[in-house]
């Protein structure tokens, strides 16, 4: 119990920095910016790094057909889907995110 409560402070924490930065201009901070998928392009294995605990991913391609849905995960695979530009979206604490990947 107190790790959960840990964790939902640190969560709790975060969002607040990014919305007092945001808001007030200190930091143009983003879920972006806590946000990183490599190796990009990828053959299929995308790793996934950000300092938020509880987080969906969700893999579209361009006309916005979901591929993948997943919650936290670190490591996803797409070695089966088509080569070509999908987007890769990061929804955490109301704050979304895409960022586009490249499957070679």
């Amino acid at each position: 119990n107190y790790m959960k409560i840990g964790q939902e402070f640190f969560q709790r924490d975060l969002y607040n920095f990014l919305n007092n930065n945001i808001t007030t201009g200190v930091l143009n901070a983003d879920v972006q910016d806590y946000f990183d998928v490599f190796p990009n392009p990828t053959t299929g294995r995308l790793n996934i790094t950000t300092p938020f605990l509880e987080y969906q991913i969700e893999v579209m391609d361009l006309t916005g057909r979901l591929i993948l849905s997943a919650s936290n995960p670190t490591l996803i695979d797409l070695s089966q889907i088509k080569k070509g530009m999908y987007l890769l979206r990061l929804t955490s604490l109301g704050r979304i995110s895409t960022k586009k990947i490249v499957m070679e």
